[in-house]
């Protein structure tokens, strides 16, 4: 079980059974590769994002969190956010027109471009936490397999030393004998 937790198809291949484990090996590294490139997929999106929102917005969105970045795709420019959003949501924060916040979509095709490159960076991060939760499925799944298969190999060995009508035993006491004197088959 501990085996097959640290790396799922490794308890299969301890207790004999290769041929599973080839496909929890698999699995596994299918689901690493899977995850590190949708992450690099997302990292991918995210920076030409930016980069499209610095180009065709002149808004710089290196370390902003994720609802600026909406904000920025959401509103033509950062005064339509002041006025508009603020109506709406009179708690919103006022944002001065700063070159930290600044925004000013030159076309609505561009600021379409950027929410598509959003949510395909989105997309892809999210597929990269389903990939870790696939990887956590796929141990859970070969530690009981493996515990499964270590009981079958268990009882195997048990049929082939063990006597077939069940257990015999025999206790004899031998005084005579100077080496031993009690013995238990």
């Amino acid at each position: 079980a501990m085996l097959s937790a640290l790396l799922p198809g490794l308890g299969e291949y301890y207790v004999g059974n290769r041929s599973k484990a080839k496909y929890f090996f698999g699995a596994e590294a299918l689901t690493w590769v899977g995850f590190f490139a949708f992450r690099t997929y997302g990292g991918w999106k995210e920076d030409d994002m930016i980069r499209l929102a610095a180009e065709k917005a002149d808004a710089d969105l290196e370390d902003k969190d994720d609802e600026f970045l909406d904000w920025v795709g959401f509103y033509q420019s950062i005064d339509e956010f002041n006025t508009l959003g603020r109506e709406g949501d009179p708690d919103r924060p006022y944002l001065e027109d700063t070159p930290e916040n600044h925004s000013l979509w030159l076309s609505d095709a561009d600021r379409e471009a950027y929410r598509e490159l959003k949510n395909s960076s989105r997309s892809a991060y999210r597929r990269s936490d389903f990939m870790i939760g696939v990887a956590v499925v796929n141990r859970i799944i070969s530690v009981i397999d493996a515990v499964r298969d270590a009981k079958r190999s268990n009882r195997r060995l048990d049929d082939e030393f063990g006597d077939k009508e069940g257990f015999n035993y025999r206790f004899s006491v031998d005084p005579l004998d100077p080496d031993t004197q009690v013995t238990l088959t």
